[in-house]
């Protein structure tokens, strides 16, 4: 389990699953310690990312955006941090 912390109150925590044919990312939406969201993404063989859990992370806000989960602001904030690998520390 990784987590990834955008802000105070938004964090993202990426788990990994091994399947029978490939394996799987799940990415969980927190806020303010609450899941909000979640999404997993499925491989066979590897994944073409820039980091792990990037894929799962995008489809994550995505879901989030469809849903109305977050602010617009919220949102552009985690794109952002997804697509330059700027998490808190």
């Amino acid at each position: 389990m990784e987590i990834f912390k955008v802000s105070r109150k938004i964090q993202i925590v990426c788990n990994f699953e091994n399947k029978t044919n490939g394996f799987r990312h799940r990415a969980t939406l927190m806020y303010d310690g609450r899941e909000l969201e979640e999404s997993t993404s499925s491989y066979q063989n590897r994944t073409w990312e820039n980091y792990t859990y990037q894929s799962a992370m995008f489809e994550l806000i995505r879901k989030v955006e469809k849903n109305k989960s977050l602010s617009p602001e919220e949102i552009k904030k985690c794109n952002r941090a997804i697509k330059h690998r700027s998490f808190l520390k």
